[in-house]
Protein backbone atom coordinates (compact mmCIF):
# COMPACT_ATOMS: atom_id res chain seq x y z
CA UNK A 1 0.00 0.00 0.00
CA UNK A 2 1.34 3.43 -0.91
CA UNK A 3 2.34 5.17 2.33
CA UNK A 4 1.14 8.60 1.16
CA UNK A 5 -2.33 7.27 0.26
CA UNK A 6 -2.50 5.49 3.58
CA UNK A 7 -1.67 8.74 5.43
CA UNK A 8 -4.24 10.66 3.38
CA UNK A 9 -7.00 8.16 4.16
CA UNK A 10 -6.11 8.09 7.85
CA UNK A 11 -6.24 11.90 7.98
CA UNK A 12 -9.65 11.86 6.27
CA UNK A 13 -10.96 9.25 8.72
CA UNK A 14 -9.61 11.23 11.70
CA UNK A 15 -11.71 14.19 10.56
CA UNK A 16 -14.91 12.15 11.04
CA UNK A 17 -16.82 12.42 14.32
CA UNK A 18 -15.58 9.84 16.84
CA UNK A 19 -19.05 8.31 17.26
CA UNK A 20 -19.51 7.43 13.56
CA UNK A 21 -20.29 3.76 12.93
CA UNK A 22 -20.02 2.08 9.52
CA UNK A 23 -21.66 -1.26 8.70
CA UNK A 24 -19.90 -3.52 6.22
CA UNK A 25 -21.14 -6.73 4.62
CA UNK A 26 -20.30 -8.76 7.71
CA UNK A 27 -23.04 -6.93 9.62
CA UNK A 28 -20.48 -5.66 12.11
CA UNK A 29 -20.57 -1.95 12.98
CA UNK A 30 -17.09 -0.46 12.93
CA UNK A 31 -16.11 2.79 14.60
CA UNK A 32 -13.94 5.46 13.04
CA UNK A 33 -11.03 4.17 15.16
CA UNK A 34 -11.68 0.59 13.97
CA UNK A 35 -11.45 1.78 10.36
CA UNK A 36 -8.19 3.60 11.08
CA UNK A 37 -6.78 0.47 12.76
CA UNK A 38 -7.57 -1.65 9.67
CA UNK A 39 -5.92 0.89 7.36
CA UNK A 40 -2.83 1.02 9.60
CA UNK A 41 -2.62 -2.81 9.66
CA UNK A 42 -2.98 -2.87 5.85
CA UNK A 43 -5.23 -5.91 6.09
CA UNK A 44 -7.88 -6.78 3.52
CA UNK A 45 -10.49 -4.46 5.00
CA UNK A 46 -7.93 -1.67 5.34
CA UNK A 47 -7.03 -1.98 1.66
CA UNK A 48 -10.73 -1.86 0.74
CA UNK A 49 -11.20 1.29 2.83
CA UNK A 50 -8.28 2.98 1.07
CA UNK A 51 -9.65 1.99 -2.34
CA UNK A 52 -13.15 3.27 -1.49
CA UNK A 53 -11.75 6.58 -0.29
CA UNK A 54 -9.61 6.95 -3.41
CA UNK A 55 -12.60 6.22 -5.66
CA UNK A 56 -14.56 8.89 -3.80
CA UNK A 57 -11.76 11.45 -4.18
CA UNK A 58 -11.34 10.68 -7.88
CA UNK A 59 -15.08 11.07 -8.51
CA UNK A 60 -15.11 14.29 -6.50
CA UNK A 61 -12.21 15.64 -8.57
CA UNK A 62 -13.94 14.62 -11.83
CA UNK A 63 -17.13 16.36 -10.69
CA UNK A 64 -15.24 19.58 -10.02
CA UNK A 65 -13.93 19.61 -13.58
CA UNK A 66 -17.46 19.47 -14.93
CA UNK A 67 -18.92 22.10 -12.62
Amino acid sequence: MDEELKKLVIMRLQSWPSDVKIAFGSGEDLSRDDLIMHVEKEDGLGKNIVEMQMKYLRSFKAGLRHA
